[in-house]
Order: structure tokens, then sequence, then C-alpha cells
């Protein structure tokens, strides 16, 4: 079962890194949809955690591996099919402090919520409520006045992140809407 802990202050301090999907065999496998890239890096973050029944719980992961094109993890005390179904969908976090430094112009997806975009005429778009994958890339779901969906590809649509000023500048017509 997972080890409660005391739910983080800020919620900043954990970054959702995957989710669980559909259990796997009768012994009470779960299949994970990791957001890393590539996806096995996963694999490498030591502590998972759940948030069930709002409270933040680490998991004693027994086991994690490659299975085909899917990632499997074995939950402690999860013997069966019917105990891990209640992971089914729960995202998995784990602490910021196990992602890797990143230096000059990086930024990891998870921090632009948030950010304020403009185009390149300087129209103000909106803000990112949300990022998601579409399989191909990632998409920024922006809120304004209208609703936005443009890819997150650098250089051909963002042609610009500020990190200090929350800001991105893409480059998309201000009538081109979701």
């Amino acid at each position: 079962m997972p080890n409660n802990l005391p739910q983080p202050e800020p919620p900043q301090e954990y970054v959702i890194i995957g989710r669980f999907g559909r259990t796997y065999g009768v012994q009470g496998w779960i299949k994970v949809r990791s957001f890393a890239d590539p996806p096995e890096n996963i694999l490498h973050y030591s502590e998972w955690y759940v948030n069930l029944h709002h409270q933040w719980s680490q998991l004693e992961l027994t086991e994690a591996k490659r299975h085909g094109l899917s990632i499997l993890a074995k939950i402690e005390a999860l013997d069966t099919p019917e105990l891990a179904k209640r992971y089914t969908n729960l995202d998995i976090a784990i602490p910021r402090s196990q992602l890797p430094a990143i230096s000059g112009d990086e930024i990891y997806l998870c921090d632009l919520p948030g950010f304020t975009v403009t185009n390149q005429t300087g129209t103000t778009l909106g803000t990112i409520d949300t990022i998601f994958d579409n399989g191909a890339h990632p998409i920024l779901s922006i809120h304004g006045e209208h609703h936005y969906l443009i890819p997150f590809i650098r250089e051909i649509f963002v042609k610009s992140i500020q990190t200090p000023n929350r800001h991105i500048t893409v480059e998309w017509d201000s009538q081109f809407t979701a």
C-alpha cells in the first residue's frame, strides 16, 4: 500500500511524469503511459507518487520493465488486478529534485502553464493552461479571448521563450483559433 505523506507545499514540488493505464495479467501488474522522452526514462526515477484520495502517497515500486511497446509496473501489496485497478488513470509524479539539471534555452514543458503567449505582430493570444501530446509533438492549449492549439515546435511555431518573464512568442495568426 502507499505510504501516506503530507500534501506537498507548494504543489510544484512534484512533476507529473506519467499515468497508470489498465492492469496487466493476474499478479497485479499495471501498464504505465510515460511522458518522459524517451518513454523508458521513467524507469530511471526511483520515487513515484500518486494523488490518491486527495493525499500524495509514495509508491513502493517492486519492479518496472519494458514489455514490447509498453512499460509495466508492479507495486508493493498490489497482488491482484482488482487491487491494481484502483490506480488506473492516476498520474505518476516524481519530486522535481529528481529531474536532471537543464541549461541555456532548455525548459521543461511542465513549467510552461501560466506563460503569456503573443504572436510576432505583438497580439496577445492568451495564457498557456495545459500542454498535451498528440503523438507527433506537444500541443500548447492557450486561452485568452479565443482558444488556440499551437504545436510546440521550436523555430517553426515557437520563436522565443523568455523564462524569467514567463513569456513565449509564436508564429501564429490570431484568427486561426481552435
